[in-house]
This record gives C-alpha cells, structure tokens and sequence, in this order.
C-alpha cells in the first residue's frame, strides 16, 4: 500500500497509517508466550555497529584529508616561502607549521610564545570542513535517536542540505585549484612536479573516459530495455485488440441471432486483415469505448488489463 489517501476512507477513527517507514530498533519487546525477552544475535550488533561506523567514516575522512591538506600546504608555505620573522616585520608572528598544532592543542607543558599567523585559505578549508562534520555528525544524531519532525528537526536537516550543497561546491572547487597548481607547477618545475601535474591529467582523462563510456553504455541498455518493452507491449496490444474485437462481435452476433460458430470468421479476417504498423493506446481506447464517450468506464479500464495480461495487481 501507497500514499495515505486512502487511511482516512479505511482505518477506524483515531487510527493513523505512515507510509515507506523503516523499523530500525525493537525496543521491550517480549514472547507471547512464556514471557522471554527477546534476545538479538551477535551478527545484527556487528551489522549496526559497521553501519554506524561507515556512516561516521563517510561524515568524516574526507573532511579529514582536505583539512591534512590545508595543514601540509601551510606547512609548506611556511618553511619555504615565508621564514620566520618576516610577516609584517613582526619578531613574534610566526607562520604555523604543524609541530606547532601538537604543541597548542595536545600536551605541550611549555606553550609557545608566538603568535602563529594561518592563510585565509587555510582557515576556510578548516572552518568549513569542521563545519560540516559538526551538522553532519548531529543529523545522524537525530536520524538514529527516531528524533520527531518537529520545527527544530525540519530547520536542522533544511541547513544540512544547504551545507551539503556548498560543500560540495566548495570542494569542487578547491580540487580544481589544487589540480590546476599542480599543473602549472609541472610545467615551471617538471623535476619535482612532473609526477603530480601528470597524475592530475590520468584522473582528469581516465575519469572522463569512464564517465563517458558508462553514459553511452547506459545509453545502449536503455534503449534495448525500451526496444524489448515496447515488442513485449505490442505483441500485449495486438493480442488485446483482437480479443477486444473478437468479443464485440460475439455481441454483435448474438444480438443478431447468428450462431457462435460464426465468431471463427472474423477472427481469421482480422488475422489477414491484421496490418504491420503499431498499435498505440489510441486504437485500444477506440476499441474500448464501444458507447463513443470521452473516458473510460471503470469496468472497461480494469477490463483492458485483464486483456493485456500484464501481471499487475490494484
């Protein structure tokens, strides 16, 4: 059952029906005989536990390594193109290198005197990455905990689409920067760089080449499957057709008084008669609609796939 429009007609008052709901978790559930609780297999604990895990490692690892990835290009910026000392003429301003992250954030005893100045860029990798992490990490919160759809709720998983929506954006984009520094970096500097500006090539054409020869090869089954659907269709519609036609003259033929045996006839015309082009809806509505109305009657409707014989249930 689909939808929920027909609850309302069905269901005794006071009875509500959700549709496409999923249970996750049986909560006091007992035997109805015996009164044993329920025990569930060790299997269905690792199951959730590896669910909950990849779900986590999907929300996470990635945000991971583009913030890795900032931290290494401040690194880098830092002990190759800006020495200590020299940002804005500042003896305490120093750039930030990652021994210095462990030192601040982790179990230092001695803090470091200096200030440690990031690249925006830097920052807005870390920010962002953090940010999404932090609202992605709390829908899941509420996605397992069966939060109810209250405001609050609706307004949370609205911003997670938002910042899904930039966040691939914004990582699109920083993949194709770095791609094309490294590129460019080939070209001044092919000793050093030349590996990497060529791996940016491989997986820019490798994965285009992929791309396009699965779209063609979804392309080339999508139309055989519609090819097949449609012979199986008309082979269906011809076979009604000729049903339809052959009843209709039974009718007509015992209106009139003939003998059944005379029904043989046009079934061998129609067979003679039966022409190559393809029969649209159009000629089974024709067929159909024996009182020249402009719809169908529910009967006539049902009627026609009992002909077509399609194995569809109501």
């Amino acid at each position: 059952l689909h939808g929920t429009d027909w609850a309302a007609k069905c269901l005794p008052r006071g009875a509500t029906f959700k549709d496409q709901q999923s249970v996750r978790k049986l909560l006091r559930v007992e035997w109805s005989q015996g009164r044993k609780p329920l025990k569930l297999s060790k299997v269905w604990y690792v199951i959730e536990a590896a669910t909950v895990a990849l779900h986590m490692l999907a929300f996470v690892l990635p945000s991971a390594f583009c913030i890795w990835s900032a931290l290494a290009m401040q690194h880098t910026w830092s002990t190759v193109v800006c020495p200590p000392g020299s940002i804005g003429g500042d003896p305490m301003l120093r750039p930030l290198l990652f021994h210095d992250i462990f030192n601040d954030f982790a179990w230092s005893p001695q803090p470091s005197p200096y200030q440690h100045y990031t690249l925006l860029f830097v920052r807005l990798v870390v920010i962002e990455a953090l940010t999404f992490v932090g609202i992605s990490l709390l829908c899941a919160f509420l996605y397992y905990i069966q939060a109810p759809q209250r405001r609050a709720v609706r307004v949370i998983r609205q911003l997670f689409g938002l910042v899904i929506i930039g966040h691939l954006l914004f990582n699109l984009s920083l993949f194709g920067v770095v791609g094309t520094w490294l590129v460019l970096a080939a070209v001044l500097d092919p000793t050093q760089f030349l590996p990497y500006g060529v791996a940016v090539l491989v997986v820019v054409v490798v994965g285009y080449t992929v791309g396009s020869q699965m779209l063609a090869a979804a392309t080339r089954f999508k139309d055989r499957l519609l090819e097949a659907m449609e012979a199986i269709m008309q082979r269906k519609m011809r076979d009604a057709l000729r049903k339809i036609e052959t009843e209709a003259y039974a009718n007509l033929m015992d209106e009139r008084g003939h003998l059944a045996s005379s029904v043989d006839v046009p079934m061998e015309a129609s067979a003679k008669a039966e022409k190559k082009e393809d029969i649209t809806p159009l000629d089974i509505f024709v067929a159909l609609n024996v009182e020249n109305r402009d719809a169908l009657k529910m009967t006539e409707f049902r009627k026609l796939f009992d002909m077509l014989d399609l194995n569809i249930t109501e």
